[in-house]
């Protein structure tokens, strides 16, 4: 209608005609142009529209499509909402890795002191610690390889618990963190042990002398201090005794078997006997029949998979 008032307007200026009643539509026109700049300038867009063409005083009425300009839409609300749930639970998901990955760093730290300790034993002794000594016939050696280690270094008690661990709901034991590979794979009550905590015969009566450090054939591909657990055909005791292996007689459950599972995510933190940390896959060291999985629990160096059999 503005256009048309203006077109108007200016035809009749071309042939300088005017008459009183044109004038008053064009002064109308005016108005409602200048409300028009003026609302779209401050308080949003307004629209103007005559509601009687034949009055004098040229009524009309202006209406308010949007009643201010810096309000927001509901659906600009709830995108808002959303962006912000969506950033919460990314920030919340990011916080509980970081969390897992601290655990899982101090873990590791506590086996690289495990790891100093039984270097600095070997050192000192040339001989890897005793699984026991209750009868105290090597006096190098404590009543278990923990303490034996450990006390060398006045550790024993503050780097014995892993942050990660899951303890068995019910279980009346206290539960253990870390093992020692003091059997390697045995298959049978009659194998003799290939781990590191004494040559001997199983069930034998006789005493068991000291693995000597020039009988472990690779160090560096031998484990040494782990997560404590032992295993037998896919399942797993977690927790319960401070050795671990590859054992025949290991009372396994596929609850222990998750708990190890979700521990590391997977993996298991392990020092090898040089003294080095890794995280190999828990299937690889616990589970499967694979000769490099069964090798590195032998200080011959040897899978023995014949043991499993």
């Amino acid at each position: 209608m503005v256009q048309e008032a203006f077109r108007t307007i200016q035809c009749l200026d071309h042939v300088g005609r005017r008459t009183p009643t044109q004038i008053q539509e064009r002064d109308v026109a005016m108005k409602c142009h200048e409300k028009e700049i003026g609302g779209a300038i401050g308080s949003g867009t307004r629209r103007c529209r005559k509601e009687d063409s034949g009055n004098a005083s040229g009524g009309e009425k202006c209406g308010l499509f949007r009643a201010t300009a810096g309000g927001y839409t509901v659906v600009e609300l709830l995108v808002t909402v959303g962006i912000i749930v969506i950033l919460g639970g990314l920030l919340l998901g990011g916080v509980h890795i970081a969390a897992r990955r601290s655990k899982d760093v101090e873990c590791r730290s506590n086996l690289r002191q495990h790891g100093v300790a039984l270097l600095d034993f070997v050192a000192t002794h040339s001989v890897y610690p005793l699984a026991g000594n209750a009868d105290k016939q090597h006096p190098e050696h404590t009543v278990n390889w923990r303490k034996s280690i450990l006390n060398s270094k006045d550790l024993d008690g503050k780097l014995t618990s892993c942050p990660t661990a899951i303890e068995p709901v019910g279980r009346q034991e206290a539960f253990i963190s870390y093992g020692y590979n003091d059997r390697g794979v045995i298959g049978s009550g009659t194998d003799a042990p290939l781990g590191l905590g004494g040559k001997g015969v199983m069930g034998s009566s006789s005493r068991w002398p000291p693995v000597g450090e020039h009988e472990v054939v690779r160090p560096s591909e031998m484990v040494g201090i782990l997560d404590a657990a032992t295993a037998w055909r896919g399942l797993i005791d977690d927790g319960r005794s401070s050795y671990s292996g590859r054992y025949f007689y290991a009372p396994g459950s596929e609850a222990g078997r998750d708990r190890m599972m979700s521990r590391h995510q997977g993996r298991v933190n392990v020092v090898f006997v040089d003294g080095h940390v890794s995280a190999p896959r828990i299937k690889m060291v616990f589970v499967e029949a694979d000769p490099s999985g069964l090798a590195i629990w032998n200080r011959d160096g040897e899978p023995h998979g014949e043991r499993l059999d």
